[in-house]
């Protein structure tokens, strides 16, 4: 498959993104399947997937064009290896990590919502990854709790974002389990951060001291 035309999918207006607009898409169809695929994009960057083995290597000297590119201008093609010369094999999970952070630039995956409660099923290899700078307060609090990501970001201070490409580029790798899904017809905030100012805790001097555990505990991530 090869097309001239490479259209970039990120327009800086919608909320949400669909990895079948991107390079996303594609990796997760080669890596459903059993060959090994050299994937192209002329002067922006080079992968080969196994997927049997679940490894890949890349050379990609200019990845926001690769990962944001329609699926139409790359061109691909079986190979007999996922190594490159010089390269080294890695995890098929950091690639779509990666590709997840990248095509999202702030917004949800298609078919998510903020609300959707969630929890972190391992520690990814963050040294090889795109950080951002809340990005393993994120993993921290994901990983001891099932939150919605909403909900975790208020906590956390983090901006929307933020939390959102955290959220597409960990779910795309599969480092993250979907919970329970928020109700589709849900529009209103369910949840909401605790208030925790004087005032508040006068009145309701029973949650005095679940809020202050709470709150703690956050403030240690």
């Amino acid at each position: 498959m090869s097309q001239a035309a490479v259209v970039a999918v990120y327009s800086g207006e919608d909320e949400t993104f669909s990895a079948d607009e991107c390079f996303l898409g594609l990796a997760q169809r080669i890596a459903s399947g059993n060959t090994i695929t050299d994937v192209l994009l002329k002067d922006a960057g080079e992968v080969v997937i196994d997927p049997q083995r679940c490894r890949y290597t890349a050379f990609i000297p200019q990845p926001d064009l690769f990962y944001r590119a329609t699926p139409g201008g790359f061109r691909t093609a079986p190979a007999k290896t996922a190594s490159f010369p010089d390269y080294p094999e890695r995890d098929l999970a950091e690639l779509l990590w990666i590709a997840g952070h990248h095509a999202s630039n702030g917004r949800l995956l298609a078919g998510c919502s903020k609300y959707d409660v969630v929890q972190l099923l391992h520690w990814p290899n963050l040294s090889r990854l795109p950080l951002t700078p809340n990005t393993m307060r994120l993993c921290a609090f994901l990983s001891r709790r099932a939150s919605a990501i909403h909900l975790a970001r208020k906590l956390l201070g983090v901006d929307e974002e933020e939390a959102y490409s955290f959220y597409s580029a960990a779910l795309s790798a599969g480092a993250l389990e979907l919970v329970s899904r928020a109700p589709a017809q849900n529009q209103a905030e369910p949840e909401s951060v605790p208030d925790t100012t004087p005032a508040a805790t006068e009145r309701h001097p029973a949650n005095r001291s679940v809020l202050r555990l709470l709150w703690s505990k956050v403030s240690r991530l």
